[in-house]
């Protein structure tokens, strides 16, 4: 497989029965081998091949979106797999999951917590809950485990042999908290017989540094255990001008390791494979900055510095996490049984940032009350069980159905703080605790040699109970506990037909849904409670590899209609939130899916989506922004209470597009350049619930450059980047409370970068 895209999921193997099935499983572990050329080590024959510039037909892109491995152009959902190239020149600076925002049609990651906490949308539909009880319709599934709380889904992306993005309700094979998608993230794993490896080591602007190492080695003929390891710093680069200190914020360290081990005898017809993980991480939360949206308008303050704020409070967060899992599957005639067990905790977590952005100490340009608060985990267990069944045999019918465990339990603190040096002014400590249990089935028809069905069902029952543990100077209102349990039968239903043997059409229908969420109680506010929510998605689209498989072309279009919608309003001096459900929200767009080798030389992707989404509930009214000079635009029904009938959802950007391309230069037997380029582009967007002129993103263009050479066949490479080239930089989001206090984008980067393999 070329440097372009990603190698094969080696757990997910295709329907073939028998022994056929344990010689696949060596095949697989051998492309496996020499599939990543930009991770793995090739022998001088596969890189040669790599190399060649006569080269021009696409390597076949198989996905894992139906838990078995499929050609993506047999797969009858909307699905985007990420370029290996792509994702290495995204983590070259050290950034963290959010730079995959904008690399897919329809998909947009965003944090107020920084590297942690992420919040993930596909096609407008998401969850602006910054709690750490929060809940999210897009599920994240990092190596077979569905990962919950926002936490876990920071966990960072490196050494991977897969992204996917599942666009639409997966609510059959993936559950519940799924019904706008599923990003799917799966390591690189062991492989058998192979010592190999690669370390990799990269530095830029404000000494941004990332290193990555890789070892895979082999333990006898049926053993193999692969270590990766991932260090990532930043110097404080961000000047404090109110506290007269240099480099005070921006700082951050972040470690993560994996270790995998892999059990494969060949003729026993058992596999297994073993994962342990963990990661640390210090440095800056989210830096807020006061009064940088310009009143009247959505754009930067004159005189706007990226490298400098005036606030007085503090900034900190800390994260540590360790996890672990067990794939095991055993082979029997014509079905598979999978075992896969998960244990996902968080040691320790923390977030501290000042709010309001800014200082209070009267002189001008103070805000008008501080607001500092922070976000503690004292506590995280997750656990999941998953037993599969699955036919092997290959024929007219193939079914896989299976039983699924959720036990989560949650305990946090939220605090607020009087002033930036101060003791606590008050704070709760609540745990919220989620048991689920879920039946599964699929069945995938081959009506005839060219029409065939999919079909999916799931029952879900999830039973959720939030309490209040402690409470210190804070009153609030209704009860300090609340218990409930909801069900659901989630299903869907496809149609493909392959119209030539390079051109396949599909329709689907699929629904979702999202259990109750809670929100923790505060001042004068009790626990709010979010009823479940339902979804039904229509979507239909084709899927084609032309011109000699050297143009890869697909493209879908979506309506969808959602029952209950669970919003989130946030506002209020202590920038409080509370839970609301809306009666109907209504989403529709298309989506497109290009690549291309245009020349022997140069290869191309592209990608593009419109979302349009609407809320529909004529009575439904939030808080409206509260800062001086704020333009809210919705009706106003009440003191600071607007209608938001019609209005998008937030951070549903209409427009979201993203193109790469890389052109090679061979200079010699296995020497060469290479110069690869990314763009990617989010049309604006409202930050909340509300319609304001100032609470709206402008559209932002990110560009990447890299320009390497390598040699010995791909085995050293050296490169110089860019992230950021143009350093544009706009607001991704304010907080309304008091001072329209900012959120930015990351700044330019600009650095080399030395890889060896092994």
């Amino acid at each position: 497989m070329s440097n372009q895209e990603w190698g094969r999921d080696t757990f997910a193997r295709r329907r073939i029965g028998g022994r056929a099935a344990q010689v696949a499983r060596l095949a697989l572990c051998g492309a496996l081998a020499a599939s990543s050329g930009a991770v793995l080590a090739q022998d001088e024959g596969e890189a040669r091949a790599e190399s060649a510039p006569s080269r021009t037909q696409l390597d076949e892109m198989t996905v894992t979106a139906s838990r078995n491995e499929e050609s993506i152009k047999d797969v009858p959902v909307s699905v985007t797999t990420v370029p290996q190239q792509q994702v290495e020149a995204l983590n070259s600076d050290g950034s963290d999951i959010r730079n995959l925002s904008g690399s897919t049609p329809s998909l947009v990651i965003e944090s107020s917590n920084g590297r942690s906490l992420p919040r993930f949308y596909i096609r407008g539909f998401g969850n602006t809950d910054f709690s750490t009880f929060a809940s999210q319709p897009v599920g994240l599934v990092y190596d077979d485990i569905q990962l919950s709380n926002a936490a876990l889904k920071s966990f960072p992306a490196f050494d991977l042999a897969s992204i996917e993005v599942l666009r639409g309700p997966q609510g059959s094979l993936f559950g519940r908290n799924t019904p706008a998608g599923v990003v799917k993230l799966e390591s690189a794993k062991p492989v058998l017989g192979s010592q190999e490896g690669y370390f990799s080591f990269s530095t830029g602007t404000y000494n941004s540094n990332n290193y990555e190492m890789v070892y895979n080695a082999p333990i006898g003929n049926e053993m193999a255990l692969r270590v990766s390891a991932l260090s990532q710093n930043r110097d404080d680069w961000v000047d404090d001008t109110f506290k007269q200190t240099k480099d005070e914020y921006g700082a951050y360290a972040d470690r993560a390791f994996r270790a995998q081990l892999l059990y494969d005898p060949v003729d026993s017809g058992f596999r297994a494979l073993l994962n342990v993980h963990g990661r640390d991480l210090d440095g800056t939360a989210r830096l807020f900055r006061a009064f940088t949206v310009l009143p009247g308008s959505n754009d930067l303050a004159p005189g706007f510095d990226i490298e400098k704020v005036a606030m007085d409070g503090r900034n900190e967060q800390e994260l540590k996490s360790l996890g672990a899992n067990a794939r095991l599957s055993w082979d029997f005639e014509n079905v598979t049984l999978y075992s896969i067990t998960g244990y996902e905790g968080i040691n320790h977590y923390f977030s501290r940032g000042d709010i309001d952005g800014g200082f209070t100490n009267g002189e001008e340009g103070a805000t008008a009350f501080p607001v500092e608060t922070s976000g503690e985990i004292d506590d995280l267990r997750q656990i999941t069980q998953e037993l599969r069944l699955a036919s092997d045999d290959g024929g007219f019918l193939d079914w896989q159905a299976g039983v699924y465990y959720f036990d989560e339990s949650v305990t946090g603190i939220s605090r607020t703080y009087g002033s930036p040096s101060g003791p606590v002014s008050n704070f709760t400590r609540n745990t919220q605790e989620t048991q689920s249990l879920a039946g599964f089935a699929a069945l995938d028809l081959a009506l005839t040699d060219r029409l065939a069905a999919k079909l999916g069902a799931r029952y879900t029952w999830i039973d959720k109970t939030f309490r209040v543990d402690e409470a210190f100077n804070t009153e609030f209102t209704g009860p300090r506990s609340d218990s409930d349990d909801s069900s659901k039968v989630s299903w869907d239903t496809s149609l493909s037909y392959a119209l030539t043997p390079e051109v396949t059409t599909y329709a689907r229908v699929a629904t979702g849904f999202r259990g109750q969420s809670y929100a923790a109680p505060d001042q004068n506010l009790p626990i709010t409670i979010a009823e479940p929510e339902e979804m039904i998605s229509y979507e239909a689209g084709f899927k084609s590899e032309l011109l000699d498989n050297r143009l890869r072309l697909n493209a879908s279009a979506y309506y969808y209609e959602v029952d209950g919608q669970q919003l989130t309003a946030a506002g209020t001096e202590d920038n409080i939130l509370r839970l609301l459900n809306a009666d109907t929200t209504v989403g529709q767009g298309v989506e497109l899916d290009l690549w291309a080798h245009v020349s022997e030389r140069l290869l191309v992707t592209f990608g593009a989506s419109y979302n349009d989404t609407e809320l529909d509930d004529p009575d439904l009214a939030v808080n409206g922004c509260a800062s001086a000079g704020c333009t809210n635009l919705d009706p106003q029904v009440g003191d600071n209470l607007f209608l938001i009938d019609g209005n998008p959802l937030p951070r549903a950007a209409e427009f979201i597009a993203n193109a790469t391309a890389r052109y090679d230069i061979p200079t010699g037997d296995g020497d060469g350049f290479y110069i690869f380029g990314d763009l990617s582009y989010t049309g604006e967007y409202n930050y909340g619930l509300t319609e304001s002129v100032e609470l709206k993103s402008n559209p932002l263009l990110l560009a990447g450059l890299r320009a390497a050479y390598t040699w010995d066949y791909g085995k050293y490479e050296v490169a110089g980047f860019c992230r950021n080239c143009t350093d544009e930089v706009e607001a991704l989001g304010a907080v309304s409370i008091n001072n329209m206090a900012a959120l930015v984008n990351e700044p330019r980067i600009i650095g080399v970068q030395f890889k060896m393999q092994y």
